[in-house]
């Protein structure tokens, strides 16, 4: 799962920059782009966010206690957004 995690927090970092050289190098047309790119940013912190609380949680909070099996990756993003 660790692989796959590395792949997204690279994909995002890499999107991330893309939209930051866009703002940085005037390639904005309006104002309303703007605020997308601005939004488009704002998203891919969130996914960086609910990935860095997914790894740094309890191996007790991941788990079911009644019969030890692991939660999945989908569940938990689905609930750590709910939660927000």
């Amino acid at each position: 799962m660790r692989d796959i995690v590395s792949v997204i927090i690279s994909r995002v970092n890499d999107e991330r920059k893309l939209l930051a050289e866009t703002v940085s190098t005037g390639s904005v047309a309006n104002f309303e782009q703007y605020q997308r790119l601005v939004g488009r940013r704002e998203g891919l912190q969130t996914v960086l966010d609910i990935i860095n609380e997914i790894l740094t949680e309890d191996e007790e909070k991941i788990g079911r206690a009644h019969v030890w099996t692991p939660v999945t990756f989908l569940y938990l993003v689905c609930r750590l957004l709910l939660e927000k």
